[in-house]
């Protein structure tokens, strides 16, 4: 994961490639169009989100930071590495990581990208004694 506390940048992996993701308002304003929900309320029900919504989530987010999907394409490739795998529980981390560190004011963006990075280690197995 990458980090700009100016214009957060986040690599989101995802389909066998990373994708730069930008957090700007019109990203959150993209979410919450897509969705039809406030921001605050997808964030904190991202884990758990089936299939269609988190699809949806994504594409959208996708296409608000400049990377051409659509709906069917990314519902396909999340439908492919199975909704009860790993993989799967690990790309909704993903996406409630890059929210979360947005959602941040700039001067504590910084902090939550090690936060979300410690939490996707450990979720992962990984130590994150040895980062710093």
């Amino acid at each position: 994961m990458t980090f700009d506390s100016a214009r957060p940048r986040y690599k989101l992996p995802f389909d066998g490639k990373d994708y730069e993701l930008t957090g700007e308002l019109s990203v959150i304003e993209a979410i919450e169009t897509a969705m039809q929900r406030g921001i605050l309320d997808i964030a904190v029900n991202i884990v758990g989100m089936g299939l269609t919504d988190t699809a949806k989530l994504l594409t959208t987010i996708l296409n608000a930071c400049n990377h051409s999907f659509t709906h069917k394409t990314v519902a396909a490739a999340i439908f492919n590495m199975g909704l009860g795998s790993k993989a799967f529980a690990t790309l909704q981390l993903h996406l409630y990581s890059f929210i979360a560190i947005i959602l941040q004011p700039p001067d504590s963006r910084e902090k939550k990208a090690q936060e979300m990075a410690a939490m996707l280690n450990h979720s992962r197995g990984e130590s994150t004694s040895s980062s710093a």
